[in-house]
């Protein structure tokens, strides 16, 4: 009679620890889909220049985010998303974007000049992504 009982005490054993597996594997990741490489396919504003997302939340290769020209460095500028917005920090000011995905196109509305001290008004590029 000992034998039926450990064979249950170790199905239930097993059973439990398959269930905390499965449940621990179904973690709500939400995956970030800014990350890669994109090129601008706005035709009357830097186009064909790339825009890098990295994991770590740095925006690099993009030239009017990336490059200063007061000391000619470039440092990467930071972005943070939530739901539909994009906020991106460059030189210590934060300024936020909306921003869309339809297939493998990013528009990111209103980012063209927003980090300059130009009076021109902002553009909506839109990049495809490339890697």
């Amino acid at each position: 009679m000992k034998t039926p009982n450990l064979l249950r005490v170790v199905a239930i054993v097993v059973i439990t620890a398959l269930s905390l597996t499965f449940f621990s594997a179904c973690e709500d990741k939400e995956e970030n889909p800014l990350i890669g490489e994109w090129v601008s396919i706005t035709e009357n504003y830097a186009y064909g220049d790339t825009i890098v997302f990295t994991s770590d939340g740095k925006i690099e290769k993009w030239a009017g985010l990336t490059y200063n020209p007061v000391d000619s460095s470039y440092t990467p500028a930071k972005y943070k998303v939530s739901n539909s917005t994009i906020d991106i920090t460059k030189g210590g000011q934060t300024l936020s974007f909306k921003y869309s995905i339809n297939n493998s196109d990013l528009t990111i509305y209103r980012l063209g000049y927003a980090f300059t001290l130009l009076a021109i008004e902002r553009q909506n590029i839109t990049f495809k992504r490339i890697k």
